[in-house]
């Protein structure tokens, strides 16, 4: 039950104290768009953060903590690292109005907008 109300603080846009904004990781994306060399900081800063949430939501659901918000593929044709990480960075490029939020809240938006479970999805798309 801590870990549940823990997740929904660090989601929530009402949130006093966020280690990371919205703004914060679009700086951390956009350093190091383009570059190519997964070395680079900015990229791993922006990527990684993707990644961690990514993970924390999915450990969550497969918990019984959290109601699935977003399906990922698995498998060969699975979604991957930099799949997500282009879709957050677009996401977030999309909803400049909303970057004052925390970046884990935007990194779930991305992720339900672009990735709806079956149920969620509108007719005629796969």
């Amino acid at each position: 039950m801590n870990r549940l109300l823990l997740l929904l603080l660090m989601l929530s846009g009402e949130a006093q104290a966020v280690f990371l904004t919205g703004n914060d990781l679009l700086l951390e994306c956009e350093a190091g768009e383009g570059r190519g060399n997964l070395t680079f900081m900015p990229f791993g800063v922006c990527s990684g953060y993707i990644k961690s949430v990514t993970d924390t939501l999915q450990v969550l659901v497969e918990s019984g903590e959290l109601e699935p918000r977003f399906c990922l593929s698995t498998g060969i044709t699975g979604v991957t690292g930099s799949q997500l990480k282009k879709t957050v960075f677009q996401y977030l490029k999309k909803h400049p109005t909303e970057l004052h939020y925390a970046a884990a809240g935007l990194v779930l938006s991305a992720l339900k907008e672009n990735f709806p479970c079956a149920q969620h999805r509108p007719a005629g798309t796969p």
